[in-house]
């Protein structure tokens, strides 16, 4: 098992490697190996020219970088991450959430605390939304986002969203609710699944020319807020807090 803080744990008087190479001392891993697995992280966390620098020195996402990857170097099968990506910069984060899909895709089992929502609905497969200490919600990110789809929403863009056109539409389709984007775009409205065959063909009759058509969902924010009553305004402010 391993564990990664919100805050890091390591030594500022210890330099990178010394860092790493101590840490993995402390789960049993034989010196050798634990100097090679010390400079294999340093490689792909790009830290190898930071190796010899003291912890004190690093910058807080060359840090962040360095306190994963004493967490994972003994090759844990489960992984704990709190707050990976808070208050780093872009590049440390894009690097930090590609290695957590890579960890992920060759076995290892990762626990992630977060608060960009974001962040969850592109790395995680299952999903709980917390709230005061108790899991209130809890599943598959499909299972999620099905669950609050409460209308089918289709968006098309056509090369001329005509008043006529969009009459006709009505007219064929009473069920739908259409609205008007802008001179190209139209957005189609139903409680019930769109069928989009019927719907094209009839717009190829009327001459009209679709050069895109995509179902809209609603965000994992918008699930989280419908199913906690939490506004996303005070979302955003926690966020910012952790920032700061």
């Amino acid at each position: 098992m391993g564990v990664v803080p919100d805050e890091s744990n390591l030594y500022d008087e210890l330099d990178g490697f010394e860092n790493l190479t101590f840490c993995a001392a402390l789960y049993g891993t034989d010196r050798r190996r634990r100097e090679q697995r010390a400079k294999e992280l340093l490689e792909q966390f790009s830290l190898a020219q930071a190796g010899k620098r003291l912890f004190k020195a690093y910058s807080k996402g060359m840090k962040r970088k360095l306190t994963i990857a004493a967490g994972i170097i003994h090759e844990p099968k489960i992984l704990f991450l709190d707050e990976p990506t808070t208050g780093i910069d872009v590049m440390s984060a894009r690097q930090i959430r590609a290695l957590i899909g890579e960890l992920n895709r060759l076995g290892t089992t990762i626990f992630l605390t977060t608060h960009y929502i974001e962040e969850a609905e592109r790395l995680c497969h299952r999903i709980a939304f917390i709230v005061n200490g108790k899991i209130i919600r809890i599943g598959s990110l499909e299972e999620l986002m099905r669950e609050h789809q409460r209308e089918t929403v289709l968006q098309l863009a056509v090369e001329a969203a005509e008043a006529e056109l969009l009459h006709a539409v009505q007219q064929r389709f009473p069920n739908y609710s259409i609205q008007t984007l802008d001179e190209h775009g139209i957005r189609l409205i139903s409680v019930e699944p769109i069928e989009l065959l019927p719907l094209l063909g009839f717009l190829s009759q009327k001459g009209a020319i679709v050069t895109e058509a995509k179902l809209i969902r609603p965000t994992l924010e918008e699930v989280f807020v419908r199913v906690t009553g939490i506004e996303s305004e005070r979302m955003s402010q926690e966020r910012e807090g952790k920032k700061k």
